[in-house]
């Protein structure tokens, strides 16, 4: 029997949990911006030239869908301060 002994169970989840922890981080900051504007998905598509699926899938937390490259570049077009 092999056991091992992890920090966290991000450790042991996933081969890159620092990244998984980052595009968490992004998710929840764009969430925040989609949820605290007006309108459905269709216009806040258009107001921050995304696609309406994206919108869909960032609204309902669909974090595998999204590279954290793709994250930060969402999160620059509604006007949050990016530091990488």
């Amino acid at each position: 029997m092999i056991t091992s002994i992890f920090e966290s169970v991000w450790d042991a989840l996933i081969d890159n949990p620092e990244d998984l922890k980052k595009r968490s981080d992004y998710l929840i900051l764009i969430w925040a911006r989609l949820n605290g504007q007006l309108g459905n998905e269709t216009v806040k598509a258009e107001r921050f030239g995304l696609s309406v699926d994206q919108v869909y899938d960032l609204a309902n937390g669909k974090i595998d869908n999204f590279n954290l490259p793709q994250l930060v570049a969402i999160a620059r077009k509604m006007g949050v301060t990016v530091r990488v």
